[in-house]
């Protein structure tokens, strides 16, 4: 929705849609790769802790962006929180989670994470089709 929302707005060059909307899936695949293993040094609370505010700054530093360079670099950042998020969050849950409520609660999660994808990929869809086409000001 971000790539639909900037595009009327900004000169860019050809193709640098599909690459802001892949900067998050870019940043995702080097979250969870880089940072697999740093949680079990540092902490794992406190590694979810500092990508949930590195996320929600992000997510919040894109209403200001500027440029397509600085949108693509803040989605870079959000999708490596991402992968942090991905590698720890599981983990967090099955370590705090009652006995008895694991396997639920574990399923629940990953359920949940896929019907996050498809719901934001039919609003965004909706609101895609939504948009009145502009008008011409030429005669």
């Amino acid at each position: 929705m971000v790539v639909i929302a900037a595009s009327p707005s900004w000169r860019r060059p050809h193709g640098s849609e599909r690459l802001l909307g892949a900067s998050a899936l870019i940043g995702l695949f080097f979250g969870s790769t880089l940072l697999g293993r740093v949680p079990d040094t540092v902490g794992r609370q406190k590694v979810y802790r500092y990508n949930f505010v590195l996320i929600a700054i992000a997510s919040a530093a894109q209403f200001w962006a500027h440029s397509p360079l600085v949108l693509f670099l803040l989605r870079l950042v959000i999708g490596f929180g991402l992968g942090a998020d991905y590698a720890v969050g599981s983990t967090l849950l099955s370590e705090f989670a009652p006995r008895r409520l694991r396997g639920v609660l574990l399923g629940s999660l990953t359920v949940l994470w896929t019907v996050g994808y498809v719901l934001a990929n039919v609003l965004g869809t909706y609101r895609g089709s939504c948009r009145r086409p502009r008008r011409s000001r030429r005669g």
